[in-house]
């Protein structure tokens, strides 16, 4: 998903956990930490632009295949750290608000995406991608444009104003922290901003590689896949004059 989702969600559930597990109305500094820990993961998108200026992200760019920031094994020292934080008392919120975060991150690219998790990285050859009839195989403004047309879009766009209404909320519970959940709103509108701008009308093509050129291309990856998708795979490919794998 994109960033309205992933800040969005990782807000709405760290502070559902936080009222009714923990019986606190979340302070503004981990609330915005819930917030931009939502996003974490994508980090590897900034390091893709600087190390590919000027280039827009199309099939190259695909950071769930390629980046350990989006390797779920990656976060394993961050658990044990927030786990160690939290028996001592020493601001415990603040790293459970980001350990979730990265976490919901990952959970919410399960769904929708172009390739999806997979949750056994960098050993595992597995993706999980539900609810992606119309975006699996397409990455970068190609997934975007895609994404858009999907209820998940449209739900994402709900949730931003419920977080920004709660945000608004707590603020007035914790006047102190004013200013924290002002930054946290002003995150949320930037990245519903970014994710309502038009994308170029080349992307609502077909790629010139063609959809599903990603792991699903790749020996020990394709074996892997269910015969529906290596059939889903194979038809549209082929359709399109376009080689399987191995061909």
């Amino acid at each position: 998903m994109n960033g309205t989702a992933h800040a969005s969600y990782s807000f709405l559930i760290f502070s559902a956990i936080s009222v009714f597990l923990i019986g606190a109305v979340p302070e503004g500094s981990p609330s915005v930490l819930a917030v931009a820990a939502g996003m974490l993961p994508d980090i590897d998108g900034l390091f893709w632009k600087l190390t590919h200026p000027g280039k827009k992200s199309g099939t190259d760019f695909q950071h769930h295949l390629m980046y350990p920031t989006h390797w779920p094994v990656f976060y394993l020292p961050l658990v044990v750290v927030t786990i160690i934080t939290w028996l001592a008392g020493f601001y415990p919120m603040h790293f459970l608000a980001i350990t979730m975060g990265a976490y919901l991150h990952l959970v919410f690219d399960s769904i929708s995406c172009g390739d999806g998790m997979n949750w056994g990285a960098p050993w595992g050859r597995k993706f999980i991608n539900l609810f992606s009839s119309r975006t699996d195989g397409y990455h970068g403004l190609y997934w975007a444009a895609r994404f858009r047309t999907t209820i998940f879009f449209k739900i994402q766009m709900v949730a931003a104003a419920i977080a920004i209404g709660m945000l608004a909320w707590f603020s007035s519970i914790h006047a102190d922290d004013i200013a924290w959940y002002i930054i946290g709103i002003g995150i949320l509108v930037v990245v519903i901003i970014s994710d309502l701008l038009p994308v170029p009308k080349e992307y609502h093509e077909e790629p010139p590689e063609g959809r599903y050129s990603d792991y699903r291309l790749k020996p020990g990856y394709y074996e892997r896949l269910s015969p529906a998708m290596k059939e889903r795979v194979k038809a549209w490919r082929e359709a399109r004059g376009h080689a399987m794998p191995g061909a």
